[in-house]
């Protein structure tokens, strides 16, 4: 492990502020911004042949080709937004690990926002941010307290620290409730 440490570049394991705050506002940002492209995928597709003269194509044709751009659209979307949401993920990770800035403070809020707070969907149209939904869907605090325990003991199946499910033995006797 020591070789695998030292073959990488000092300047790897340095935190940095900025690049953490970059990171984040750039992730969150793509994902609105997919999410609102998203929401108009089906709009897009109904006026690509809007500028064709009436009767230019068949209309069963013209039907399959709108479908055909939908799909790739929702393809397309998918694909990139699960990009979007892994880099949150990691974001999320990192923070947890208190390795997205030098300010534990900033490492906290970073990590609330992306593994609990929740969006609310504007009420305006006209509103940019419209998403609507937990990125993580983990209580940010919790799963702190518990992926540390992990990484105390990673590799054992017997410790308490991990996530595992108890056996038989280890819930005792069975009771009833009267």
């Amino acid at each position: 492990m020591a070789d695998i440490r030292s073959a990488i570049p000092k300047h790897l394991y340095q935190k940095s502020t900025l690049k953490g705050c970059y990171y984040f506002v750039r992730d969150l940002l793509f994902t609105i911004v997919l999410y609102n492209l998203a929401t108009r995928i089906e709009v897009l597709a109904n006026s690509v042949f809007s500028f064709l003269s009436p009767g230019a194509l068949d209309s069963a044709i013209q039907q399959a080709l709108i479908v055909v751009i939908q799909w790739s659209g929702w393809c397309l979307y998918f694909y990139w937004q699960g990009i979007a949401f892994a880099g949150l993920w990691c974001l999320g990770h990192e923070a947890g690990h208190g390795t997205l800035s030098t300010y534990s403070w900033l490492n906290t809020i970073f990590g609330f926002i992306l593994h609990t707070v929740r969006y609310l969907r504007s009420q305006s149209r006209s509103s940019y941010l419209t998403l609507n939904l937990k990125f993580l869907l983990i209580p940010y605090f919790s799963w702190r307290s518990t992926h540390h325990a992990h990484h105390v003991s990673p590799h054992s199946f017997s410790s308490k620290s991990q996530l595992s499910s108890k056996s038989r033995t280890g819930w005792g006797p069975a009771r009833c409730l009267n």
